[in-house]
Order: structure tokens, then sequence, then C-alpha cells
């Protein structure tokens, strides 16, 4: 929906006239984009309909249903006494998820989890405080009126790039990793995308108003900017989607359902301080 979005918005800026655009026309191009919004969202809400009726999808959600009845079943609390499994105190499914990825479940849950929760909220930490309170400040350094992609083309065009490289990080991540990276890798990767704080501060910033921007500008192509943002975009979905996909994969199956709440709540707390660092500093 941000790539459709994004594209719409391009698009109309696009059809309209740069110079004096009369309100008649900006009315529409604002139309014709929140129309795009809400033409997604009525799709999704129909898919969603449709997918309850799906014999393949009543299928999984029937198989899921009996998968986890089986381990409640097998569970050593739902075990007669005279079970030779139950004299361990361990059923075998409980026993694989004791470890995975070669750690232990006790280490996992204190440490793997919670570092999981760091590296979400700081991946969109980060991103927010960028995107798009500063990216939509950049203009180009060649700015010229026979090219509209350096003009009023410019800012929209890096919106695209985001919503473009955000999707592309998502697929990535729904092909690799397959099992769940360990934690320190994930929470460094994290704090390796501070470094686009630096990198798009340095670019070609205007503003808005007569202030002038406090720092100098060492990136003057207009390539750059599109790469950074295209850049931070792509691992924003990669880490992003890596760390909801798998952090509850560290916990006990009955664990999971909250889990997936907390990792939610850190991603929210992750765009909430992005937004108030970008709104409050730049």
């Amino acid at each position: 929906a941000g790539l459709a979005v994004a594209g719409a918005s391009f698009v109309t800026t696009l059809a309209g006239n740069p110079v004096n655009e009369p309100l008649t026309e900006i009315l529409e191009g604002a139309f014709l984009y929140f129309l795009t919004a809400l033409v997604d969202i009525a799709i999704g809400i129909l898919g969603f309909v449709l997918l309850g009726r799906l014999r393949y999808f009543r299928y999984f959600q029937t198989k899921q249903t009996l998968e986890a009845s089986h381990m409640l079943d097998s569970s050593p609390d739902h075990r007669p006494s005279n079970d030779p499994e139950a004299s361990n105190g361990l059923s075998e499914p409980l026993l694989e998820s004791l470890s995975i990825n070669g750690y232990k479940r006790s280490e996992t849950h204190i440490c793997g989890v919670a570092v999981y929760r760091l590296a979400v909220c700081l991946n969109f930490g980060v991103t927010l405080s960028l995107f798009p309170g500063v990216t939509s400040m950049i203009h180009s350094v060649a700015e010229s009126p026979a090219n509209r992609l350096t003009t009023d083309l410019f800012v929209p065009l890096g919106y695209v790039l985001f919503n473009a490289g955000d999707l592309l990080g998502r697929l990535l991540a729904g092909c690799w990793p397959k099992v769940a990276p360990r934690p320190k890798l994930v929470l460094a990767g994290s704090i390796l995308r501070l470094i686009f704080v630096p990198l798009i501060l340095l670019c070609y910033i205007k503003p808005i108003g007569e202030k002038e921007w406090f720092l100098p500008v060492w990136f003057a192509n207009d390539a750059f900017p599109h790469l950074f943002i295209l850049l931070m975009a792509t691992t924003n979905g990669f880490l992003g989607s890596i760390c909801m996909m798998h952090a509850c994969s560290f916990v006990e199956p009955e664990d999971r359902k909250s889990e997936g709440t907390r990792m939610a709540l850190s991603l929210i707390v992750g765009c909430t301080t992005g937004c108030f660092v970008s709104l409050f500093t730049f």
C-alpha cells in the first residue's frame, strides 16, 4: 500500500503543472492521492474476507489447530503416569524446543528475545528520525526548470524509492534466512544503520523557512540521497521483518502470542522515538 500511494503521489505530481498550479488541479491531485489509499484499503478488506472462504486457508488453519492440540496432549502434564516419556518430565517436542540454533532455551528467553526487541526498536527509531521529516527537505544540487526530476518531482521520487526499498527488504527477509539469526548479529545490523544519520544529514538540505542548514554539504550529487534512501529503506524492511518473524522462535509455543504483542510494542516505541527525534531535533 505504501508503494502504491507513493507511486500515486509521483504520478499526480507529474500530471500537474509545476508552475503556478491552479487550485483546482491541486485539489484534483489530492483527491486522486487519497482515493488510491482508499482503494488499497478496500482491496485489503475484500481480500481478508475472501481469504477465510478459501479451502486452502481453512485447511492450514485446521492443521495448525490440530498440531497445537497434539502438542498440548503430548506435554508431561497431560500424559498418564505410566507413560515412559513422562518419567523424565519432558516430551520429545519440548526436548527439541530446548535448543534453537545452538542456544539453550533459558539463555535465549532471557537474552535473545530482549535483544530482538531492542533491535527492532532501534531499527525503526533510526528510520523514522530521518524519513520523512529530513528526507523531504533534501533538494537537488542542480535544479533546472527543464528537468522536473530536479524540482517538484525530486521529493516524490524519494518517497517512491523508500517504499520500493522497504518492500524489497521485506521480500528478501521472507526468502533468507530460513532460521532465526543470532540476536547479536541482528542488533549489530540495527546499530550499523546509524551510519545513515550522518550520510543523509550531509546531503543538500534546504529547511523550510529562511534558516540555513547547520551542516555542510558533502554529497553534492543527486544520486547520493536517492541511493542512501533506497539502502536505508531496504535494510529497514529486511531487519524489521527478521525481528518480527523470528523473535517468537526463542520462546515456548504457549508464549509466542504474548511475545508477538511485546515485539509490536517495541516497534511502536521505536517509531514514536524516531518521530520525536525528527520533530524536536531537525
